[in-house]
């Protein structure tokens, strides 16, 4: 069987549009109704089609971090605590929300609570090979688990994102 190429009316002969066998050749196609132009500024779409959140909303994690911000601008520690907490029960597989709730913790004096959150952070840490990030944590543990004299700032190093 021998395929001949048809190229649209009034487009160029560079490269075919199509490719037909001749018995459909045969049939009489009126080809100057077809516009192929437009397909071929179609700018081709993903099978894959990620849900991306309307305009306004927001994932539930990054909503309760912005509480937490909220509460913590109005001094209300324990609220930012008890919303960063929600967070990473929601999400808890972001190493940035369990430093986030460890610093909280500090700031409302539950150590053994930010001990656990600083651990837990670091170990996503270091399973993720982020080894700078782990090292201040690991430091934060440090001075948690230090001598009892040792005051801890109420602003560490990593709440700088919060």
């Amino acid at each position: 069987m021998t395929l001949r190429s048809v190229v649209a009316p009034g487009h160029k002969a560079k490269s075919p549009v199509s490719i037909i066998p001749p018995r459909l050749a045969q049939l009489s196609l009126d080809t100057s109704v077809l516009d192929f132009a437009p397909m071929a500024r179609r700018p081709r779409r993903s099978r894959i089609q990620i849900k991306q959140p309307a305009l306004g909303e927001s994932r539930p994690d990054q909503l309760l971090v912005r509480r937490a911000q909220r509460h913590r601008r109005r001094g209300e520690h324990r609220q930012a605590m008890l919303a960063l907490r929600e967070a990473c029960q929601h999400s808890g597989q972001s190493p940035r929300l369990w430093t986030l709730y460890g610093v909280a913790c500090v700031r409302v004096r539950r150590l053994d609570d930010a001990r656990q959150a600083f651990r837990q952070a670091l170990w996503l840490r270091r399973r993720a090979h982020d080894d700078s990030r782990a090292q201040v944590l690991e430091r934060l543990i440090e001075q948690l688990d230090g001598p009892a004299s040792v005051r801890l700032p109420l602003r560490a190093a990593s709440a700088r994102h919060f």
